[in-house]
């Protein structure tokens, strides 16, 4: 007899988190709110391509992304302090209460990496895999 917990244990989505923060923290210029998702994917995937696509060839699709959030970017408005970073990531209980500061520093990085990631997605599901930079 199988006596084992079968209890399904659950984790957050956290490649859904970080794309739906970066989704809202898209503005135009003017610091207007585009209303529709698939609106702001457009002004944020076009304004990557136009301020940073020529990095793409040299760096990749992710790197060159990361490297565009980090610049602070004209129409996206992430976190950019490590500390306001930092406090988001424990929001999300993405860095835990156990975690080491090393390992705290560690998924602060990985903020920069996951978020060029979900740009990249947007990117090649926006403009197509076959897209020239």
């Amino acid at each position: 007899m199988n006596t084992q917990n079968t209890t399904k244990v659950t984790r957050p989505n956290f490649s859904k988190m970080f794309k739906e923060y970066l989704l809202s923290c898209v503005c135009d210029y003017n610091g207007g709110v585009p209303e529709t998702e698939a609106e702001k994917v457009k002004l944020l995937v076009d304004t990557f391509v136009s301020e940073k696509g020529y990095d793409v060839k040299h760096y990749g699709l992710q790197k060159a992304a990361e490297n565009w959030l980090r610049g602070l970017p004209s129409t996206t408005q992430v976190e950019y302090y490590n500390d306001a970073i930092e406090e988001k990531l424990r929001q999300w209980n993405f860095i835990k209460e156990t975690d080491t500061e090393y390992k705290a520093d560690q998924k602060v990085e990985q903020y920069w990496y996951r978020l060029g990631c979900e740009i990249a997605k947007l990117t090649l599901k926006e403009k197509g895999y076959g897209f020239r930079f």
